[in-house]
């Protein structure tokens, strides 16, 4: 995966001066990153940290640092014990036929392209290094309508997510801001994701082109990962 930017920034930004933090030198970098020979290390291949305001380097700087080799003791193929060894990724979700018409006066408008799940592929790969990647059939998870037992309308309230062998219901709601569209549930969405878990996998990400929300009092939400279920959405 190659970057396509003229112009790339490897150093902090102004805020680092007024926060207090100090780059390592370049000799302290080249040791961290395990390089016997100085004269090899690249400074591209470790930028650094940019220090955006309220970034957690920003709000503690003094925070002790990591080096390259302690990080990559934390999570290799060979450090882990279990045969959870592969990381995969479940494209968004598409709209039967059906519940695409059924919902097509609360699609929201669309000002920018969401990015492809092919690109999250190549840089999740370029990132876990020595883990196999691998992207899930766009079929895996597909939207349709909720209909409750015994009802013959879609609800209001609901979506369902078909997973191939079951219907999970998500929860819905209108845009707080009044807006075109509705937020589905972060927490149901998760659900979605352990129910279609393969065994072998280290982690599954969900990858939603959709807003969402977790709590009530939430305007919106990025996104949530629960460690010891190995999902994220």
């Amino acid at each position: 995966m190659s970057c396509k930017h003229e112009k790339q920034m490897l150093q902090p930004s102004r805020v680092a001066q007024y926060t207090g933090y100090r780059r390592s030198n370049r000799l302290e970098r080249a040791k961290a990153a395990g390089v016997v020979d100085v004269s090899l290390f690249e400074d591209a291949d470790f930028p650094g940290p940019l220090v955006l305001p309220n970034d957690q380097i920003d709000l503690d700087p003094d925070y002790p640092p990591q080096s390259f080799s302690d990080w990559q003791k934390l999570i290799t193929p060979k450090s882990l014990l279990f045969k959870r060894k592969k990381i995969y990724l479940v494209p968004p979700p598409a709209w039967t036929e059906k519940a695409s018409f059924s919902y097509r006066n609360e699609w929201h408008h669309r000002h920018l392209l969401p990015p492809g799940s092919e690109s999250i592929v190549e840089y999740l790969a370029a990132f876990y290094q020595g883990f196999e990647v691998l992207q899930l059939r766009k079929e895996t998870l597909t939207f349709d309508e909720w209909i409750e037992e015994g009802g013959t309308e879609q609800s209001q309230s609901f979506v369902a997510l078909n997973t191939g062998t079951e219907s999970i219901r998500m929860r819905k709601r209108p845009m707080p801001n009044k807006g075109r569209g509705f937020q589905l549930n972060l927490n149901d969405l998760l659900d979605g994701a352990i129910a279609v878990l393969p065994d072998d996998a280290l982690a599954l990400i969900l990858h939603m082109d959709f807003d969402l929300y977790e709590d009530d009092d939430d305007d919106f939400v990025c996104g949530r990962a629960y460690g010891e279920s190995h999902p994220c959405t």
